[in-house]
């Protein structure tokens, strides 16, 4: 395989399958987390580990900038949250690369004004907000694929757990944007690419039953119990269907598949 250095930075509930996933195709990775425990777990399925801080610090080793110049494409899993505090950082983990490096970043859709209507990658965003911010840095780049995220559900985690138990459950009219783990996983790879690329994908599962159909159901499934909900708006509809016309890749996970442990 040519080029097949991967850097993903991030290994949490999205990251840690996806560096699996990458690995049984063949792609050599160096991944990177703030937890020392899970520096260890790399090390030991045969990554490479690097420290977060370290990439970010402005003082990394002579050695260790050579070899993330190296790296050919960037997978960034980190939730924004984590730049929150100091969005410089990012910019600062971006030039640690080489400016040809693919990027591959994991924003999110609510970065969508929040009003009812229907968003596709050409509507307007929330250029102020963190996600905003964080996206323009990315676009600085010459050769980047944007991920926006619609929510994620997938193994030991759905929603319904935090909208149980809630005593006031507005907006039962609003439609669910929801996208399952595995899908993005495979969104992400086929994302990754030596050609050179300015690209933005919504990445959600084309089905949009509303709020109160969906997490009822979900709450019968998994707990026995119903839910109700205030009617309020229909909300914002997400479409998804731009990267399944540009590249190899199907949504196969149905969101309303509910055989998987929250």
């Amino acid at each position: 395989m040519i080029n097949n250095r991967i850097a993903l930075i991030g290994l949490g509930w999205l990251g840690m399958p996806l560096a699996q996933e990458l690995q049984s195709k063949g792609y050599r990775l160096i991944v990177s987390s703030r937890n020392e425990e899970k520096l260890t777990y790399i090390e030991t399925q045969g990554w490479i580990p690097l420290h977060f801080n370290a990439i970010t610090s402005p003082n990394l080793s002579e050695d260790n900038e050579g070899f993330l110049k190296n790296v050919k494409h960037l997978i960034i899993t980190l939730p924004p949250s984590t730049f929150k505090e100091n969005t410089s950082q990012l910019k600062i983990l971006l030039e640690k690369f080489d400016p040809n490096c693919q990027v591959i970043f994991t924003s999110s859709t609510g970065i969508y004004l929040n009003e009812n209507n229907v968003y596709d990658e050409t509507s307007a965003v929330d250029t102020s907000s963190l996600l905003g911010v964080l996206e323009q840095e990315i676009k600085d780049r010459s050769h980047y694929c944007i991920l926006r995220l619609a929510g994620l559900i997938g193994p030991k985690r759905h929603p319904v757990k935090y909208l149980l138990p809630k005593e006031k459950r507005e907006n039962g009219n609003a439609v669910v944007n929801l996208v399952h783990q595995n899908d993005v996983i495979q969104a992400i790879i086929s994302c990754i690419s030596e050609e050179k690329n300015q690209i933005i994908y919504n990445v959600c599962y084309p089905d949009h039953p509303t709020k109160a159909e969906y997490y009822n159901k979900a709450s019968q499934f998994y707990y026995q119990k119903k839910m109700t909900f205030k009617s309020g708006e229909k909300g914002k509809i997400i479409l998804g269907k731009k990267i399944e016309k540009e590249r190899k890749f199907k949504y196969s996970h149905k969101i309303t598949d509910f055989g998987y442990l929250i």
